[in-house]
C-alpha cells in the first residue's frame, strides 16, 4: 500500500498517521514502515549504496525507540477511546486528544531530524539539482485534487471522508449522524492550497540553505543548527494556512466529539471492538522488539552529536 496524504509529509507524522489508516491492517503497515517509508523518501532522493545503508540503518534505530516507548502510550489512548465515548467527551476534550497526538508526531520528528539532516548533508550535486523539481512535482500533485474545484466540492468531499472515516469505527452511521455531518461540512474552508504554498515556503527556505552548504558558504554543523531551527519554527511561514487549519481542527474534533457522545448501542460496541482491537495490536507490536537494538548509524558528515564512519 503506497501512502500518499498531505500530511503524511515526513517520517514521524507518517508513523502517527499510518495506524489510523483504514484498510490496512495496523500490524502489517507497521512492520513494513521501513519499506513504506523508504518508499515515499524515493519520490525526493535517489540513494546511493552508503546513503541508502545509513537510511536504513539509522531508521531502524528510530523505529525500535518508537516501537518500544511510544506504541504503549497509542495503545493506551485507543483502549481508553470506548469509555470517553460513553462518558460522552466533549469537543474540547477531543482536541486534547488531537493536540496530544501532533505532540507524538513531533516528537517522533525530533527524533528523525537528525536522519534526514545526514541524507540532506551528503546529496551530491546531482541529488541537489534534482530536488527542488521533485518537491515542485511533490506539491503540484497534492493539489491536483483540488484543482477548478468549488468550495462546495471541497465541502461534500470532506463530507465524505469523515463518513468514510468513522464507518470503520462504528459502521454505517444513521441518518441523523449524516445530517448533522452534512450540516458540519458548510463549516469546511479549503486548505490544501494553503497548506502546498506554506509546505513550499518552508522547502525554499531549506533549499537556499542546502544550496549554500553545496557551494561551501556554510558548514555542516551551520546546516544542521539551521535544519533545527527550521523544524522548530514551522509556524513562522503557515501564513493564512494557519488560521484556515486551526479553524478546520476545531470543526473536526466538534464533529468527532458529536459522534461519538451519540452513537447507537450496535456502534458503541463495534467501536469498542475496533478500538479494544486497535490497543491489542499496538501492544503487541510493542512488545515484538528485536532482541538487540539497532545501534546508531556513523554519520555520512560529521557534525555534533555524531561522528563519521
Amino acid at each position: 500500500m503506497r501512502i500518499k496524504s498531505k500530511y503524511a509529509s515526513s517520517i514521524g507524522l507518517w508513523l502517527v498517521l499510518l495506524v489510523l489508516m483504514s484498510g490496512c491492517s495496523v500490524k502489517l503497515l507497521y512492520n513494513n514502515a521501513d519499506r513504506l517509508i523508504r518508499w515515499e523518501v524515493s519520490d525526493f532522493v535517489d540513494f546511493d549504496k552508503a546513503q541508502r545503508a545509513y537510511f536504513d540503518g539509522q531508521l531502524a534505530h528510530v523505529l525500535y525507540w518508537h516501537r518500544q516507548t511510544q506504541l504503549p502510550m497509542y495503545a493506551e489512548l485507543f483502549a481508553s477511546m470506548p469509555q470517553r465515548a460513553l462518558e460522552g467527551i466533549t469537543t474540547d476534550e477531543f482536541a486534547a486528544l488531537a493536540q496530544t497526538a501532533e505532540g507524538w508526531g513531533a516528537e517522533i520528528e525530533e527524533r528523525a531530524l537528525p536522519l534526514a539532516t545526514q541524507i540532506l548533508l551528503s546529496l551530491s550535486a546531482k541529488q541537489r539539482q534534482k530536488l527542488p523539481v521533485r518537491l515542485a512535482k511533490a506539491n503540484a500533485e497534492f493539489l491536483e485534487d483540488e484543482r477548478d474545484k468549488t468550495l462546495t466540492q471541497d465541502q461534500q468531499r470532506w463530507r465524505k471522508a469523515v463518513v468514510k472515516g468513522f464507518r470503520r469505527f462504528i459502521g454505517r452511521l444513521t441518518p441523523e449522524q449524516r445530517e448533522y455531518v452534512q450540516a458540519m461540512s458548510l463549516n469546511y474552508r479549503s486548505e490544501r492550497d494553503l497548506w502546498v504554498a506554506y509546505r513550499a515556503r518552508w522547502q525554499a527556505q531549506m533549499l537556499e540553505r542546502l544550496q549554500r552548504w553545496g557551494a561551501q558558504e556554510v558548514s555542516a554543523q551551520q546546516f544542521a543548527d539551521f535544519m533545527v531551527e527550521l523544524s522548530a519554527n514551522r509556524q513562522a511561514y503557515y501564513g493564512e494556512f494557519e488560521a484556515v487549519t486551526m479553524a478546520n481542527r476545531r470543526m473536526a474534533a466538534e464533529v468527532s466529539a458529536w459522534l461519538l457522545s451519540n452513537l447507537t448501542s450496535t456502534q458503541e460496541e463495534k467501536f469498542s471492538d475496533v478500538m479494544q482491537g486497535i490497543a491489542e495490536d499496538l501492544t503487541e507490536l510493542a512488545s515484538d522488539l528485536p532482541k538487540q537494538q539497532p545501534p546508531p548509524m556513523p554519520c555520512l558528515v560529521p557534525v555534533t552529536g555524531c561522528v563519521s564512519g
